[in-house]
């Protein structure tokens, strides 16, 4: 066996935690439904967020300007879907019935100095918002994801794993070990060694230094505060990959009392992610 087995598997107890069925339980158990994250009725909101979901959904956006936007359903399905297979109401290979029997569609329409976007899923809009661009043609077009390339648009990025981990414990009370995980999560995301001045990683700091001040938890900045839209505040994206995992999984636990990163938080995200990646090659 090789001497980096025994890291990979120390790396996976220490950040992957307990297995799907001891996390899931109560109403994370049933996992985070359509109906939570969009303003759907029917059957569809009933449906747990799965990540073939996400993934047809980002393949659909790439299909229409090269990669998933950050204005998208694609991304809230994304951290959606990570968060139910961490939770274990999900497998990472899963996709929902009423998505695979009625399908995923984007609509572009054209309107004067751009266009107007509008997403679908199993025929009910999710997401609408409008982009400047040079209109093409006199109509709109729909793209099926089933139209698009299998490529690295269908992975959970770093900036979801984010967006995930705020969704997870958004309420807690941001720290220095977080700003670290955050800042190696940037770097990792971006290619940039020093992160962006005013963005993410700053904030981050500025919002732990001032919980620090505060007495009472109530008034503290929480991470859901700061990562609740981490894909719109990094300067560049990427899936996910076991490498980032473990160095942001490092990083964190470095800089934790205990030597260890925090549940549910910035490591437990990205290396959730990584693993749903890995198996995402559909």
């Amino acid at each position: 066996m090789s001497q980096e087995q025994p890291r990979r598997e120390e790396h996976q107890r220490r950040v992957c935690g307990p297995t799907s069925h001891s996390r899931s339980g109560g109403a994370r158990g049933q996992g985070i439904k359509y109906g939570d994250v969009f303003a759907v009725g029917g059957d569809l909101a009933d449906q747990v967020v799965s990540p073939r979901d996400a993934a047809n959904m980002k393949k659909a956006e790439s299909a229409i300007w090269g990669r998933p936007t950050p204005g998208g359903a694609g991304n809230t399905m994304a951290s959606a879907a990570a968060m139910n297979v961490y939770y274990g109401a999900v497998r990472p290979d899963q996709e929902s019935e009423v998505v695979r029997s009625l399908g995923i569609t984007i609509s572009e329409t054209p309107i004067l100095g751009g266009r107007m976007i509008t997403e679908f899923v199993a025929g009910q809009v999710v997401s609408q918002y409008t982009i400047d661009d040079v209109v093409h043609g006199g109509r709109g077009k729909q793209v099926g994801f089933d139209q698009v390339n299998k490529d690295d648009t269908a992975k959970i990025t770093i900036g979801e794993a984010l967006e995930a981990a705020g969704h997870a414990i958004g309420n807690e009370p941001i720290q220095m070990s977080d700003v670290a995980a955050i800042r190696e999560a940037e770097v990792r995301a971006s290619g940039i060694e020093i992160p962006v001045a005013g963005g993410i990683t700053d904030q981050a700091n500025a919002a732990a230094r001032t919980n620090m001040w505060a007495t009472r938890d109530e008034d503290k900045i929480k991470l859901g505060d700061i990562l609740s839209d981490a894909t719109v505040k990094l300067y560049g994206d990427k899936p996910a990959e076991p490498e980032d995992a473990a160095n942001v999984e490092d990083v964190e636990a470095s800089k934790n009392p205990d030597g260890r990163p925090r549940p549910g938080g910035v490591a437990f995200a990205v290396a959730n992610a990584a693993q749903i990646n890995q198996g995402n090659n559909f």
